[in-house]
């Protein structure tokens, strides 16, 4: 009964996500700038799947761990294969450019560091719970896939992507299918279209497992073909000089493989930036508001970084502009880190300064809740431990009495 019930219909046909187009990776690479803190976060995490070919699900069990010169590496707590019943780690690379140059792997390095060097998840989710753009804190459990496609969508319409151009992304495994295409389609050897994916074929297994040089291969590759991507929606634009929504939607590889190279050539550099989000402001203008943030980090195949001052003009309300004069969304190096003692007694702790595993009034709690954040704090309703209570500055200490009676009332 069970396998009847389980058993593939004769008709099904799988079908995949088509890959993201190209003139979308270029939005979302303008997006990675934003100074919206969850518009920067969701468009990283598009990046890093894109350009670590990584599933979704295993960017939120990794913890990137260094930047190097030309990409920045990661590890992922757990993989998909299990030995013993139990899932493996492993340790993945991705090329530190963008489709427009920008610096995605410093940018997304930094995004993590600012929020803990605890987590072993990339995006945390938004805190209080239920919130979205408007967040004011992070939470301390990772953001479930579900919830990143929700804010994707939510962000580009509050951009002015129109709803047809927003349905490809449907899945984020669109995002994972772009390198291995390019790769397929500029007639990479079959060795080197394994490493772009970090795939495995029994034929090769003994000599990709001996070989100490597969991340740097790996990462080396994946950077050959953003460069490439890169190169071609520059020739693209300069044919397309006035695009529109509509004919984004004639954006897929199928329609602007006439624009890349017919053979392999490694380029060194990226389509400047500053003339690539002139062009898709130019097809959504609502990208105007919402990203632009000055002094905007790009990046060579030499892993040289420079700065580009990009505009910070500020067109309608789109609803993500981080104005001046408004902080929708605190800087968030200047948040606490606490823990959450268990039982239903539990107090809340301030991390120790130099010791992330302890507590500001000495304890190393065990299993215990962590999180980031005054608001966050707030929101679990318990009070703090008196030791840990003396530890926080004045200001946080005021603000924490006027919030509670705020509450009261």
């Amino acid at each position: 009964m069970v396998k009847e019930a389980t058993r593939t219909s004769a008709t099904h046909v799988e079908k995949q996500v088509p890959p993201m187009r190209i003139s979308m990776w270029a939005v979302f690479s303008v997006l990675a700038t934003s100074r919206n803190s969850v518009v920067k976060g969701i468009a990283l995490f598009w990046m890093l799947v894109l350009s670590g070919v990584l599933r979704p699900g295993h960017l939120q069990r990794s913890k990137l761990q260094r930047l190097l010169p030309r990409s920045v590496e990661g590890w992922c707590v757990a993989g998909k294969k299990r030995t013993d019943g139990k899932r493996r780690s492993f340790t993945w690379r991705a090329p530190r450019t963008s489709i427009l140059g920008t610096d995605i792997g410093e940018a997304a390095f930094n995004f993590a560091r600012e929020i803990s060097d605890v987590f072993t998840f990339f995006l945390p989710d938004t805190a209080p719970k239920g919130s979205g753009l408007e967040a004011k804190s992070w939470s301390s459990v990772p953001m479930d896939q579900g919830k990143i496609k929700k804010l994707t969508f939510k962000i580009l319409t509050a951009v002015g992507i129109p709803e047809d151009n927003q349905k490809q992304l449907r899945g984020l495994y669109a995002a994972r299918r772009v390198l291995p295409t390019l790769a397929h389609r500029l007639k990479f050897s079959k060795g080197e279209r394994l490493d772009v994916g970090s795939w495995s074929d029994p034929a090769l297994k003994m000599p990709q497992t001996y070989s100490e040089a597969g991340l740097d291969e790996q990462a080396d590759l994946r950077e050959e073909l953003v460069l490439a991507a890169s190169n071609a929606l520059r020739i693209l634009a300069s044919q397309w000089d006035d695009p529109t929504p509509s004919m984004e939607l004639n954006m897929n590889f199928t329609e602007v493989w006439q624009f890349f190279p017919k053979q392999r050539t490694l380029k060194k550099k990226c389509w400047d930036f500053e003339a690539g989000m002139a062009w898709c402001v130019k097809m959504f203008p609502g990208l105007k508001a919402a990203c632009l943030e000055s002094g905007c980090r790009t990046i060579n195949a030499e892993g040289c970084s420079s700065t580009s001052s990009a505009s910070s003009d500020s067109s309608e309300s789109s609803g993500l502009a981080a104005e001046d004069d408004k902080d929708d969304f605190p800087l968030l190096e200047s948040q606490i880190c606490w823990q959450l003692s268990k039982g239903a007694k539990g107090c809340l702790h301030v991390n120790h300064p130099e010791d992330e595993w302890k507590t500001a009034c000495g304890r190393s709690l065990y299993m215990a809740e962590r999180g980031l954040g005054k608001e966050a704090a707030l929101s679990t309703g318990r009070s703090w431990s008196p030791r840990c209570w003396k530890a926080l500055q004045d200001d946080t200490r005021d603000w924490w009495k006027s919030s509670q009676t705020t509450s009261e009332q």
